[in-house]
């Protein structure tokens, strides 16, 4: 984000991607603008949690809870925040105010003694919000979004099928080693199919 901003770097969203994440269909910008109306953030199976019996099996949010002492007068806040960490977006506008109002000295002191782990999923998002801004959802059912959003089991090629004709799926999660260029290969060689039948 500071690099953006540094370097004058025209941009309307700041997109967070995994190398794990497969793009699998054309129009994912079409799509951010009409999701983001209305909104400073988005993300993957957000989470408010104000404490940490909200979502005890949550891994990620237990370990915070565990330094919250430490977090707290930093956030300054009685809640986080969490977004999966794959493509996470943010305003351009939102961004700036992150950086306009954090800490960045008490934050890299924070980062460098934490043992939470996927800080990431939680840090951005709780500073948009405190900040004001606006965090809406992916428009998925959390359920059936796990078949292409995940966080261990990869993504069969058979999942990859249904989530292409899905709506509001344009990237799928994780695809792993060398089945990334595997099936990367093969939606591409779909999408060709199709434009060849229509």
């Amino acid at each position: 984000m500071k690099w953006l901003e540094e370097t004058n770097i025209e941009y309307d969203y700041f997109i967070n991607l995994d190398s794990d994440v497969l793009f699998i269909k054309h129009g994912f910008e079409s799509f951010i603008e009409e999701v983001m109306e209305g909104y400073d953030c988005m993300g993957a199976h957000m989470q408010i949690q104000h404490s940490v019996h909200d979502n005890p099996q949550f891994y990620p949010g237990v370990t915070l809870w565990n330094e919250w002492h430490r977090w707290q007068p930093f956030f300054q806040t009685n809640y986080f925040v969490r977004y999966f960490n794959p493509a996470q977006v943010y305003r351009r506008s939102i961004v700036r105010k992150i950086l306009d109002e954090t800490d960045f000295n008490q934050l890299e002191q924070l980062l460098a003694a934490t043992d939470t782990f996927a800080m990431e999923e939680m840090l951005y998002a709780t500073l948009a919000m405190k900040y004001g801004g606006k965090c809406g959802e992916y428009p998925w059912n959390y359920d059936e979004s796990l078949q292409y959003v995940r966080t261990v089991k990869p993504i069969s090629f058979d999942e990859m099928k249904v989530a292409k004709i899905a709506p509001h799926y344009y990237w799928i999660h994780p695809i792993k080693g060398e089945s990334f260029t595997f099936m990367s290969m093969l939606s591409k060689q779909m999408d060709h199919k199709n434009r060849f039948n229509q």
